[in-house]
């Protein structure tokens, strides 16, 4: 991590994560916060493995709708402090991320069903990692083979990872 915070974007000229790497599915909440908060917090520096190729991300149609949603929201876009930050993440996630297009299932023991693209999404995937903030997803047992874990907690797994571990 640690890349320059003032960079042009880097999606563009940097090369795919290496298949080793972590597969993330990432939560719309640390996306906002990335957007909203600091640039050193636990939520920018997993969007900025993102952009430098570090991980690799899985997206979907369902991610993309629900960004571009909450994004919009007043009490969001009121606290986006740079339009150029929040257009750069979004490229870069959108060509950093691999797309799926994931059968939607429902998840009964998720009690938001406004998450459930998440799963689906994973299991398509087959992603390593679901990064949220929502309580309810790390409190619950997920009938899937992926961790769920909070920026801060996935980073420090990022930092144990050695290539091939997986």
């Amino acid at each position: 991590m640690g890349a320059s915070q003032g960079r042009a974007s880097s999606a563009r000229g940097v090369l795919p994560a290496p298949l080793n790497a972590p597969l993330i599915v990432l939560d719309t909440g640390v996306v906002v916060r990335a957007l909203t908060g600091r640039l050193d917090s636990a939520s920018s520096e997993v969007v900025r493995a993102v952009q430098t190729g570090e991980i690799r991300l899985a997206v979907s149609d369902a991610f993309l709708i629900e960004t571009t949603r909450v994004l919009r929201e007043p009490r969001v876009e009121s606290r986006i402090g740079s339009a150029g930050r929040a257009f750069e993440v979004a490229l870069d996630l959108a060509f950093m991320g691999r797309h799926h297009r994931p059968q939607r299932y429902d998840w009964p023991s998720v009690p938001d069903p406004n998450d459930y693209w998440m799963l689906d999404l994973a299991l398509a995937a087959e992603a390593d990692f679901i990064v949220t903030w929502d309580q309810h997803l790390l409190d619950h047992e997920i009938p899937l083979p992926v961790a769920i874990a909070t920026p801060d907690r996935f980073l420090e797994e990022l930092r144990h990872h050695e290539p091939g571990s997986h």
